[in-house]
């Protein structure tokens, strides 16, 4: 077996993060959009730089860390918008969290922390849901984690991915070997399922395959 094809990772810069999303699923490749960058003269709501360069080749499931344009309101629009009420977030899912949050215009920072229980979900928010905060301001949300490395063992690197995320991991790179598993799938991390590791931290996805 060949294994998986490599991905064209596409020129995501100008498009805006609803449709440079929608390319990266289609695509398989996953689109870390938490950044926010002020630039004066671009459209709001737009992919501002990328980490990788378009047209290199990643495998399934990679991560793309993109730059994303804030909404910054002019002084009229200011005075009309004021302040906006904070979405309530905690209970939610990480992702679902970061998405409520950008669509009512607020920056992101997330802190982890290692419990027991609700794993992947929002324990914490500041300022809390339902008060009023600057329009574009920043709200901090608290992960709960399990702070050890998640079994990833079968699922596709796409979900291996989104379950590192939820645990407080990133991939940090993949490695390959045509010696355990089948069709593509991931076989393993390095650091092994189970071993305690900071939150934050990178893991190696071991696949199915040959290197892209």
């Amino acid at each position: 077996s060949e294994g998986p094809r490599p991905i064209v990772v596409p020129n995501f810069v100008g498009m805006p993060l609803d449709q440079a999303q929608s390319a990266a699923a289609h695509l398989g490749i996953v689109l870390d959009a938490n950044q926010q960058v002020v630039i004066p003269g671009e459209a709001p709501n737009t992919i501002a730089s990328q980490d990788l360069q378009p047209g290199g080749q990643v495998a399934r499931g990679a991560v793309v860390h993109v730059a994303v344009n804030a909404i910054v309101p002019g002084i009229a629009q200011q005075q009309q918008q004021g302040e906006t009420v904070v979405p309530d977030v905690v209970g939610k899912t990480y992702a679902d969290a970061i998405s409520a949050l950008r669509a009512s215009g607020f920056s992101i920072s997330v802190q982890f922390s290692v419990q027991p229980v609700a794993n992947g979900t929002v324990i914490g928010e500041q300022p809390q849901g339902g008060v009023q905060a600057a329009s574009n301001s920043q709200v901090g949300i608290t992960l709960s984690v399990p702070g050890e490395v998640p079994d990833t063992d079968g699922l596709t690197i796409a979900q291996a991915s989104s379950a590192l995320q939820s645990a407080g991991y990133s991939v940090s790179s993949m490695r390959y070997t045509t010696q355990q598993g089948a069709g593509g799938r991931v076989i393993g991390t390095e650091p092994l399922a189970g071993t305690t590791l900071s939150p934050g931290s990178g893991v190696v996805l071991v696949v199915n395959g040959t290197q892209p």
